[in-house]
C-alpha cells in the first residue's frame, strides 16, 4: 500500500508533468498557426536524384515542411490525451489524500505544489519566447491557464493621452442635525463643517429669549429639586398605564432650595444682558443738540454788575464773522449760517 510520503511525491511528479505537457502544447499550436516548423521537427531527407532545376526544390521543399506540420498536429493530439489522463491521476491522487492528512496540513501541502509549478511555468514561458525569437514567430494564441506573449503586432502610438483621475463615488456626507427647526441647505452644509465660534443675530427677540430661558431655568429646578439623592428610584409603579399621565403644569420650584444652582442661573442672566444689550449709537439730532456745549467755553458771557444778566451761546458752522443782535430775543438765521441763543432772566429789584 502506498504510504502518503509516496502519495506526495507522485502528485507533485504528474503536477510537473502536465506543466510540461501544456507547455508542449502551447509551442505545438503557435508554430503551427504560423506555418512554422521548429527546428527539432524537420524532416531532413535528401532526394535520391539530383534536383537541376529550382522548381523541384522548391516542391521538395514544400512536401517535407507540410510532413512535419501534419506530424505537428499528431503532436498535439497526443499532448492533449496525455494531458486528459495526467488530470484524473492528479484528481485521484489528491482525493487520496485528503482523507489521509488533516485540513490544513492537506492545505499547506497544496500550497507547495502549486508554487513549484507555477515556477516551471514562468521558467517554460521564458524558454518558450527565447524559441519565438529564434524561429522569427510573432504572433501569438493565448491558451487558457499559461502565460502567453501577444498574438498581433501593435502599431506604436505617440498620441498623447491625459491621466484620468478617479473621483469618489459617494462624495456628499451626511451631516447629524439634533434640533426640531427644519434647516436650509446652506445651513446644514455650515453646520457640517463645524463651528468654533458662535453665531451672532442680527437683531434679537427678547421677548422670545426672555420666555426660552425662564423655560431654561424651570427645568434646572425642576431636575434639582425632585432629584434622588440615594439614586433609587422609589415610586410604586401600578398596573394602570394612565396613572403617570396628568395634565401639564406651570409649577415652579422655591428659588431658594438650592442656592449654587440660584447663582449660576444668575450668572447665565448677567452674561445674557451684557451680550444682549443694543450698543447706543449717537444719532445727528444729538450731536446737534450736544455741539453747542461743547464750544461754550469761547461764546460765554456772563454779566452780573447788571440787574440782569444775560447768557449769550454763539456758535458759527462756517466760521462766519459775528453779528451783534439788536434785542433780547432767540434769533436764527440760517442764511448766513450761524446760530444766536440768548437767554433774558429778568430780575426784580
Amino acid at each position: 500500500m502506498e504510504s502518503t510520503f509516496e502519495t506526495l511525491k507522485t502528485l507533485r511528479r504528474l503536477s510537473e508533468k502536465r506543466v510540461r505537457y501544456r507547455h508542449h502544447l502551447s509551442n505545438y499550436r503557435l508554430y503551427r498557426k504560423n506555418k512554422t516548423v521548429p527546428k527539432g521537427l524537420k524532416i531532413k531527407v535528401r532526394a535520391g536524384l539530383p534536383l537541376s532545376d529550382s522548381d523541384s526544390f522548391a516542391n521538395w521543399k514544400g512536401i517535407l515542411k507540410n510532413a512535419s506540420l501534419e506530424l505537428m498536429a499528431v503532436q498535439i493530439s497526443i499532448c492533449r490525451k496525455t494531458i486528459h489522463e495526467l488530470s484524473q491521476q492528479i484528481d485521484s491522487k489528491t482525493r487520496k489524500l485528503q482523507k489521509e492528512l488533516p485540513k490544513n496540513e492537506f492545505e499547506r501541502k497544496l500550497d507547495s505544489i502549486s508554487k513549484i509549478c507555477l515556477n516551471l511555468s514562468h521558467t517554460l514561458a521564458s524558454r518558450q519566447c527565447h524559441k519565438l525569437k529564434r524561429d522569427n514567430v510573432t504572433q501569438r494564441v493565448k491558451s487558457s491557464g499559461e502565460t502567453q506573449l501577444e498574438t498581433s503586432k501593435r502599431t506604436r502610438s505617440r498620441r498623447f493621452r491625459r491621466k484620468e483621475i478617479q473621483t469618489a463615488c459617494n462624495t456628499t456626507k451626511s451631516a447629524v442635525v439634533t434640533i426640531d427647526c427644519q434647516l436650509s441647505a446652506g445651513e446644514t452644509n455650515l453646520l457640517s463643517k463645524g463651528l468654533n465660534f458662535c453665531p451672532k443675530p442680527r437683531q434679537v427677540n427678547a421677548q422670545k429669549l426672555s420666555l426660552d430661558l425662564n423655560l431654561f431655568y424651570r427645568r434646572l429646578r425642576l431636575r434639582e429639586f425632585f432629584a434622588d439623592e440615594n439614586g433609587n428610584n422609589t415610586t410604586q409603579e401600578t398596573n394602570d398605564l394612565h396613572s403617570n399621565f396628568k395634565p401639564k403644569s406651570s409649577w415652579n420650584p422655591p428659588k431658594a432650595h438650592c442656592a449654587p444652582l440660584e447663582s449660576f442661573i444668575s450668572a447665565i442672566e448677567e452674561d445674557v444682558k451684557t451680550h444682549t444689550s443694543a450698543p447706543t449709537f449717537a444719532t445727528i439730532s444729538t450731536k446737534l443738540r450736544d455741539r453747542p456745549f461743547m464750544n461754550c467755553g469761547s461764546a460765554m458771557t456772563l454779566s452780573s454788575s447788571q440787574p440782569t444778566r444775560v447768557l449769550q451761546l454763539s456758535l458759527w458752522a462756517n466760521n462766519s464773522t459775528e453779528r451783534k443782535p439788536t434785542d433780547y430775543s432767540a434769533t436764527l438765521n440760517t442764511t448766513n449760517s450761524w446760530i444766536l441763543i440768548q437767554l433774558k432772566k429778568s430780575h426784580k429789584t
